[in-house]
């Protein structure tokens, strides 16, 4: 559980009110859960996606939008500034 605790804490912008050990049994324990921190995170989007998709009259785009948004809420924009990074890399190297 401490494992799962030490992801929440750096991939996502939950509080976790608790000081975390961070010995390297519990940073194996961390990296072992990673896919269940996507998970959450998966489920909680799809959920949203799929309420705004079927009680909503939102456009796909405005869905689209709202979606980008609470990604950027629940992780702190941690994987958008990655992402922004190679597209500059990318787009701006010609």
């Amino acid at each position: 559980m401490i494992g799962f605790l030490i992801n929440l804490q750096f991939f996502t912008v939950f509080p976790i009110k608790k000081q975390l050990p961070m010995e390297k049994k519990y940073i194996h324990r961390a990296i072992q859960t990673f896919p269940l921190v996507g998970l959450a995170l998966g489920l909680i989007l799809g959920g949203v996606l799929y309420a705004l998709v079927e009680w909503t009259p939102l456009s796909s785009l405005s869905i689209a939008f709202f979606l980008w948004f609470l990604t950027m809420a629940l992780t702190g924009g941690l994987h958008l500034d990655g992402w922004i990074d190679a597209s500059d890399a990318f787009f701006l190297s010609g």
